[in-house]
């Protein structure tokens, strides 16, 4: 199982920087010669659902730091729509931000820019993969299940957006999955290369 999720994780460091660039070019050209207000809010509106409720709330304060308490049926919903954010399953995600506050700023830390500089900016994230900071997603057959499938979850989505219309999978899928990826790659280069204490915690 180890293996799996290994495999998974590293595979996603290699063509996240290539999926970046791609989508990043791919919207800006669509921004240029088919923007429309109504299409611009729809992606705005799919960026809240999958970056904001799945990742920043589900991945972050919920799965990887427990802050509070939400049924199964609707973590499993959130999760879903936080994969379809296109940054890693939420069983990868919460590995790279644990082993990130293991090792915050120091040698270790999956996307410091105190260690990597400017190249975080593309997700090439890259640490020793450990179940068992992950073991309560691992143990989760539907977790388990979306990071071992999650790049047929991703096709699967956007095929289905492309079947209904061109222009939802431009601007349901790849407009919000090339905000929510800068968005995110942003975030941990400015905070932890600008960023300040204010207390005298290990973190």
């Amino acid at each position: 199982m180890n293996a799996v999720l290994v495999r998974l994780t590293r595979a996603n460091s290699k063509i996240f920087p290539f999926i970046q660039i791609s989508f990043t070019l791919l919207t800006v050209y669509f921004l240029v010669t088919a923007f429309e207000i109504k299409w611009f809010m729809l992606s705005l509106f799919v960026y809240f659902l999958t970056g904001c409720l799945g990742i920043t709330i589900t991945f972050h304060r919920y799965l990887s730091h427990k802050s509070f308490k939400m049924s199964k049926p609707m973590e499993y919903l959130l999760s879903i729509l936080g994969a379809l954010g296109g940054t890693g399953s939420p069983l990868g995600w919460v590995a790279v931000h644990k082993h990130h506050h293991k090792y915050s700023d120091r040698a270790g830390d999956p996307h410091s820019p105190q260690q990597y500089g400017w190249r975080i900016l593309f997700s090439t994230y890259k640490f020793e993969f450990d179940k068992w900071q992950v073991r309560h997603l691992i143990c989760d057959p539907f977790h388990l299940a979306l990071h071992n499938y999650y790049h047929l979850w991703i096709l699967l989505w956007a095929g289905a957006l492309w079947f209904i219309s061109a222009k939802l999978l431009i601007f349901g899928f790849i407009v919000p999955v090339t905000i929510q990826l800068w968005a995110s790659n942003l975030s941990n280069w400015g905070n932890h290369l600008f960023g300040y204490r204010n207390f005298a915690t290990p973190e």
